[in-house]
């Protein structure tokens, strides 16, 4: 909390339109269950309505990060995004502060259908609350069983995607 005021104030202090843009402030590790915690305090900020939340979301962790964990999307992963899409929105969306989701994704598995309606059930509920989600896209595309963070989307090389699909899946998600 003292790091967050302090950079905060900095920012504020540095001139141009610093004194009145948005600011994202992460929770310690950017982790939604450390935002949910009482003592998480966002900082007093000299700017009116200038904050917003920044959490990552690889959720639940077996399914989007965990290795080996789980390769199918199930009913009970779903009720996971549930609860912290509804707690995001109980303590932060509902009380007029935005909430950005500034890392998601799932790890390839070699589950495309799975990895797909996982794709599409976050951005649709993301969006169902206001909470903008942003892919996280570290170049590693090939699947993996044994190794995480395999969350490569784009070819920058050929520009296009690996997993067209994925996208099309998010984007129609984001529709509604």
């Amino acid at each position: 909390n003292e790091f967050n005021q302090n950079a905060l104030d900095t920012i504020r202090a540095s001139g141009g339109n610093n004194a009145n843009r948005l600011v994202m402030v992460p929770s310690i590790a950017a982790s939604p269950d450390a935002a949910f915690n009482s003592d998480f305090k966002l900082p007093i900020d000299s700017a009116e309505n200038a904050l917003a939340l920044s959490v990552h979301m690889y959720t639940p962790y077996p399914f989007a990060m965990g290795v080996p964990g789980g390769e199918t999307f199930t009913s009970g992963d779903k009720g996971t995004l549930d609860y912290y899409f509804n707690k995001l929105n109980d303590k932060f969306v509902s009380k007029g502060i935005p909430v950005v989701i500034g890392e998601m994704g799932a790890t390839n598995k070699d589950n495309l259908k799975h990895r797909a309606a996982w794709f599409g059930y976050f951005v649709q509920h993301s969006r169902k609350y206001g909470m903008t989600a942003c892919v996280w896209d570290n170049g590693a595309a090939e699947p993996s069983k044994t190794e995480s963070e395999k969350y490569g989307y784009y070819n920058r090389t050929k520009q296009e995607w690996y997993f067209p699909l994925l996208m099309e899946v998010a984007l129609k998600a984001s529709e509604i």
